[in-house]
């Protein structure tokens, strides 16, 4: 492609040249040097297309508007850097610059802005030979390097708008509720407690081992919580100084690559400052040796290509030394952004497990709620059985006060049978009080245990409530997962889908505008190591 474009070139200068006539022509027999086009002669001289033209003061002056804009928008990309590095919020005009340069395509700029320029160049590149067609490949693999560090600006943009986007869109995201095994644990605990209740009978034995089968399932649960978030969490420590130790050897050496292709894009500056001033000189020299017929010029003009071949040597090794410089620190950079998207992946990690330690610290306080006021209860159903017990043993104390009374009143009987109708009203009387107590005593006992059944009936119906609250949440549980692994199935698909966009639209691009040739614009070049470090 680029030979044919150079023949096309070619043919259309040898079109504007006229056929020499040597009754007007200037210089004898045409004997130009063999790597220089001719200068132009009065014969040689093209239809007003080869004539030099200096810019004019509306060009300069939009030549100077165009470079003090790009200063201040890579002052503006500056600063959006360091706010972006800070966490924070961006403004609304650098919001805007920002998203331009991700967007914007350089051909059209170049287009827009370096119109005139490229007629000029164009003019320039028609009187040089063979040796500023190897410059014009130089200045064209310039500006091909421009077009890609551009676009890699650009990427590097969308590539930073992309993360903002996922980390606003993953703020919003709901916690997981992943049931896991502890919590398995603690519910299996729970209903075994809830049967052993249900199946109790008062008794103050078992009473006191369900008190401690309580306790040490209980106790064994929280243990097995904390021993399981202390490794989890110690784990995810070290990964996460790990993580960090690597960025911070690799932002290390990134400013070293960073130092080393500066000085490289110095040494670069200085060596093309150099060979535009060769150049100059020989456009000079070319013009005294058209005005001039002498041989001494000619001799000067001669060493001037060797010169020109040593800067372009030397201007060719610093590129490649800068080229992969260059390379090395995309591939830095890579490594970089992988590392970040680690840590931000572990810093999300570890603030759902944290939020999830504090949702279990508040059950498990719960449950220790529950627990405090089952032992109250306890202690009140205990109190009562003493109490229940004492009755009882005052009772068989006074039976048997009773009757050691009536035996004795029974033997004084026999001798007193007159007493015995008045004992036997009083025994009577002394019977009908205490059956009148002791129907009291169980009407009493009877109401206690009727109240007791009443709450046993009570904590059953808690405990059915809770279980079908807790199977309403496992539905409505799973119920979400499925809805979140669906979302995600489709995410992977469009995702998948704008990929395929992507390489289609890329693989268009460079089908399309990889053969385009855009002349070198006179503009300085623009300082990309800003841009890199975004």
């Amino acid at each position: 492609m680029l030979h044919r474009r150079r023949v096309r070139r070619y043919q259309e200068f040898l079109k504007t040249l006229r056929r020499p006539e040597p009754q007007l022509c200037l210089c004898p027999f045409h004997l130009h040097p063999r790597p220089w086009v001719p200068p132009p002669c009065r014969t040689s001289r093209p239809h007003g297309a080869m004539e030099r033209k200096s810019l004019s003061q509306k060009d300069k002056a939009q030549h100077s508007r165009y470079i003090e804009r790009l200063h201040h928008e890579e002052d503006l990309i500056k600063e959006a850097q360091r706010r972006v590095h800070n966490g924070d919020p961006l403004p609304k005009d650098m919001y805007n610059t920002v998203m331009k340069w991700s967007k914007m395509s350089p051909k059209l700029e170049e287009e827009t802005t370096g119109a005139g320029q490229r007629r000029e160049k164009k003019q320039q590149t028609s009187h040089i030979g063979r040796k500023k067609g190897t410059s014009e490949r130089e200045f064209e693999k310039e500006e091909e390097k421009l077009r890609q560090e551009l676009k890699n600006v650009r990427d590097l943009n969308q590539h930073n708008i992309y993360l903002l986007e996922e980390n606003k869109r993953l703020m919003k995201k709901p916690e997981s509720t992943a049931v896991t095994k502890t919590d398995e644990m603690y519910s299996e605990a729970l209903t075994l407690i809830v049967r052993r209740l249900e199946s109790l009978q008062i008794g103050r034995g078992e009473v006191e081992g369900m008190m401690g089968t309580i306790k040490d399932t209980i106790n064994t649960c929280l243990q097995e919580w904390r021993d399981s978030f202390q490794q989890t969490r110690a784990q995810q420590d070290q990964h996460k100084n790990q993580l960090q130790h690597e960025n911070e050897e690799l932002q290390r050496k990134l400013r070293t690559r960073n130092k080393k292709i500066e000085t490289l894009q110095k040494q670069n500056e200085d060596q093309q400052r150099q060979n535009e001033k060769l150049l100059h000189q020989c456009s000079l020299l070319e013009s005294q040796m058209a005005s001039t017929r002498t041989t001494e010029q000619l001799g000067i003009l001669s060493g001037l290509p060797q010169k020109v071949q040593e800067a372009e040597h030397q201007l060719a090794d610093t590129k490649e030394l800068l080229h992969k410089a260059q390379v090395e620190n995309q591939g830095l950079q890579s490594q970089l952004k992988h590392l970040e998207e680690k840590l931000g992946k572990k810093e999300s990690k570890l603030k759902t497990e944290r939020e999830q330690s504090l949702s279990r610290e508040k059950e498990v306080a719960g449950a220790r709620e529950s627990v405090s006021s089952l032992q109250h209860q306890l202690e009140e159903m205990r109190r009562e059985m003493n109490q229940l017990c004492e009755q009882l043993s005052t009772k068989d104390v006074i039976l048997e006060h009773t009757s050691a009374q009536l035996e004795e009143r029974i033997r004084e009987c026999a001798s007193l049978s007159a007493l015995a109708d008045r004992y036997k009203l009083q025994q009577n009387q002394d019977s009908d009080r205490i059956q009148t107590q002791l129907n009291e005593r169980e009407t009493a006992s009877h109401k206690q245990l009727l109240e007791a059944q009443t709450q046993a009936s009570r904590f059953q119906a808690q405990v059915s409530a809770l279980r079908t609250e807790k199977e309403h949440t496992e539905k409505s549980l799973r119920c979400t997962v499925r809805k979140l692994e669906e979302q995600v199935d489709q995410l992977q698909l469009r995702n998948s889908t704008l990929q395929r966009q992507l390489t289609t639209f890329t693989s268009t691009y460079h089908n399309l505008f990889s053969s385009v040739d855009l002349p070198s614009v006179t503009t300085p070049a623009i300082d990309t190591t800003v841009f890199k470090g975004i």
